[in-house]
């Protein structure tokens, strides 16, 4: 092969490659872009739990005794309800929130 031959090759390899490496680059921003909104949504579910987990705090606060020991007995079954749902059906125990 003569070297003008010899390039024309090299550069339609090159050239076969250049569709590949597109979708590569694609691929890659799509992930990141993806891993980018999975943070956020991470960060919002964390806000929204700690939002909810005030709320019922205030809420809490302003029940008697009798109510805030009938709302925490209830709380307590939920519980218990939730965990063996979780067992029954092979997940692993969730992390108890902080009270």
């Amino acid at each position: 092969m003569d070297s003008e031959t010899l390039m024309i090759a090299a550069l339609a390899a090159l050239a076969s490659m250049v569709p590949l490496l597109g979708v590569c680059i694609w691929c890659m921003v799509r992930d990141r872009r993806h891993q980018r909104q999975a943070q956020a949504d991470q960060r919002r579910w964390v806000l929204q739990r700690q939002l909810w987990d005030m709320e019922r705090q205030i809420r809490d606060e302003g029940l008697t005794d009798e109510e805030r020991e009938w709302t925490q007995q209830v709380r307590a079954r939920q519980a218990e309800i939730t965990r063996e749902a979780r067992r029954r059906l092979g997940l692993p125990e969730e992390e108890e929130p902080p009270a």
